[in-house]
């Protein structure tokens, strides 16, 4: 199952319906993501920040979007991709 997660359309997702739930972002969005919470970024079973490479393009900081992801997610996992 595949679902969108831009255009407001996250909320309409179910995670009833799926056996497990990776969320992906990436770096072009900026790093403030982690840090607005949501659905996806606190209750997925893994978070997956993507695109660290162009990073630096976007004033992105890795470093930000890590701590706040583990702020955000407490003890669930997350990786930097």
């Amino acid at each position: 199952l595949l679902e969108s997660g831009g255009d407001n359309l996250a909320a309409a997702f179910s995670p009833e319906l799926v056996d497990v739930w990776i969320y992906v972002i990436d770096v072009s969005a900026g790093d403030k993501i982690p840090r607005k919470g949501g659905p996806g970024n606190m209750r997925s079973d893994l978070l997956v920040i993507n695109k660290n490479d162009i990073a630096p393009y976007f004033g992105a900081s890795l470093e930000v979007m890590a701590r706040d992801a583990k702020t955000q997610r407490r003890d669930r996992p997350f990786v930097m991709a």
